[in-house]
Formats: C-alpha cells, sequence, structure tokens
C-alpha cells in the first residue's frame, strides 16, 4: 500500500470510527485523518503481534477492520485526553513520559546492545543481517513510541496554555524542547533510511555494524559512518529532552510552592489584622488582653497551615 493510500485508508477509517463511536467525537477532517492514520498503524501493528494478521492491500477486508478497530481505540484514548484537559494532565503527561522512555531506551539500546552485539557475529554479513532484522523489528515501536510522545506532548502545551503565556522561562523551554522533537525525529527518519541501504549491502558485511570493510562498496562504506555517527545523536537529542523535561517541572514545583508561600503570608497579615483590631476595639483592658492572646494563636495557627 503506498503512502497516499494509506493516508486515504486512515481518513475513512478515522470517520467510520466517529460514526460507530456513541456520542459526539470532536475535530475536524484534518484530526480525523491524523487520528485515522494513528488507528490505522495501530491496528495493524497490534493485529500483526497479537493475531499474525498485519495490514494488507487497500482493499483487503481484514486491513480495514483492523484500521477501523485501531481508530476507534485511538478515538478512545483521545476522549480521555480532551477530558483530562479540563482538569489533571496525568494522562497526557504519563503519554508524554512514556513515549520520551522508550524513545530514548531505544536507541541507546540499539545502539550499545543490539549494534554491540551483532558485530560480535562471526560471519561478517551476518553482523549486517541480524542488525538489520532487529532494528526493523524495533522500527513499529519506535514509530508508536515518537507518537505517544508527541501526543502527550501537544496535549501538555494546550493544557498549559495560561502558564506558558504568563511564564517566559517555561516558555522557551517549550520551544527548545519542540525543537528539539524536531530535530530528534528528523534523526531517528534518517537513521532508518540508511538502515534499509545497509540491508540492502548486508551481503557485503563489515567489520561491525557501523565499521565497513574496506573493500566494501563506496556507498556502503558511507553509509556505515554516517550511521556510526547517528546512532549516538539519536539517544543524545532524546537524552536532551528528559533533562529539559525534568527542569520544567521543577519550575513548575518552584512556582507553585511560591505561590502557596505567598498565599500563606497573605492569610497571615489578614489574620494579625483582623485580630489586632479586635483587640484596640475591646472596651476594658481585659478583653483586650484576651483578645491580643486570641490574635498570637490565630497567627500561629495560620503559620502552621
Amino acid at each position: 500500500m503506498g503512502f497516499l493510500g494509506f493516508l486515504l485508508l486512515g481518513l475513512i477509517a478515522g470517520a467510520l470510527a466517529k460514526l460507530i463511536l456513541p456520542g459526539k467525537q470532536g475535530g475536524g477532517w484534518l484530526t480525523t485523518l491524523l487520528l485515522g492514520v494513528v488507528g490505522a498503524f495501530l491496528g495493524g501493528w497490534l493485529g500483526g503481534l497479537i493475531f499474525n494478521a498485519p495490514l494488507q492491500d487497500f482493499f483487503s477486508l481484514q486491513t480495514w477492520l483492523l484500521a477501523i478497530g485501531g481508530s476507534i481505540l485511538v478515538l478512545l484514548i483521545y476522549g480521555l485526553i480532551d477530558a483530562t484537559m479540563a482538569g489533571r494532565n496525568t494522562l497526557v503527561r504519563s503519554m508524554h513520559d512514556l513515549g520520551l522512555a522508550a524513545w530514548f531506551g531505544g536507541t541507546l539500546m540499539g545502539a550499545v546492545g543490539l549494534n554491540g552485539a551483532t558485530a560480535k557475529a562471526h560471519d561478517p554479513a551476518e553482523r549486517l543481517r541480524l542488525s538489520s532484522i532487529g532494528w526493523a523489528r524495533w522500527a513499529p515501536v519506535q514509530l508508536a513510541a515518537i507518537l505517544v510522545h508527541g501526543t502527550g506532548g501537544a496535549g501538555l502545551i494546550l493544557g498549559n496554555k495560561s502558564r506558558l503565556a504568563s511564564q517566559p522561562e517555561a516558555r522557551t523551554n517549550t520551544k527548545v524542547k519542540l525543537v528539539l522533537t524536531i530535530a530528534a525525529a528528523a534523526a531517528t527518519l534518517y537513521a532508518g533510511i540508511l538502515g534499509t541501504k545497509i540491508s540492502k549491502h548486508a551481503d557485503a558485511g563489515g567489520e561491525g555494524v557501523t565499521e565497513p570493510n574496506p573493500d566494501a562498496p563506496d556507498e556502503l562504506i558511507a553509509v556505515q559512518r554516517q550511521q556510526k555517527v547517528l546512532q549516538w545523536v539519536l539517544p543524545a537529542l532524546t537524552g536532551a529532552l528528559i533533562v529539559l523535561g525534568a527542569q520544567q517541572g521543577e519550575r513548575m514545583h518552584d512556582a507553585s510552592h511560591d505561590k502557596n508561600s505567598s498565599k500563606a503570608s497573605e492569610d497571615h497579615d489578614d489574620a494579625t489584622d483582623d485580630n489586632t483590631a479586635a483587640a484596640a476595639g475591646s472596651e476594658s483592658p481585659e478583653e483586650g488582653a484576651a483578645a491580643m492572646a486570641a490574635a498570637e494563636d490565630a497567627v500561629i495557627d495560620t503559620d502552621e497551615k
């Protein structure tokens, strides 16, 4: 199935999923297209993983059932996200963090574990072939992780629009994260293209997955050298995203603490003013002393809170 065919499949599957689900489903045609494409991919991946029945050609009944089923699942998740937006951001934050964790962990494991292990194979051709098989099996999971992370990130931005508008540091952090996310996604795509080229030249072998043989074709040598650098660029970029996310979380905690401290200080001042006024309005010294004692107790209670 071609790229345009997959887009058409996603658009129709998304529209049908909206008709099947009860209640009003929001979003225009672009949202329907995006959710349908993600749903078609998810349905095909789950079908192949669980039932050994992946997506086939465009007119296959199996393809349509998987695409519509996946779109329904994605729409349900989208509905939960939309409901979460009105309150806490636990769901979208979890999607953001889990997707990024899988993205970072997968690239690091691939560079250290998969490429490192397959480089020990005795047959030079097996080194490239086994590595290519491993990366091909991981690719759908990595794509799903990127989509989950991106969806969660978009949800967080929409759910924190007011905070981003009022906090320049948080806004700058978000912009840097967006640039790094795009760069990491582009690097991941390019690494996949390089991996496909390496797979096509697997018979030429190599001293390692990213270390070419001296007599290898020039194209393979160039690709392996690029992949040798790129395999470390990916975990570096995604690792930087994790650090920026932690930094933004700390800033949110500090802002919340400052807000609570300011509120406690205001309560302290209000309690002091109210009780001092009550003491000043007392008719006798004894009543004034009692009122002042009550004022001190109220201030202490306010501080403890």
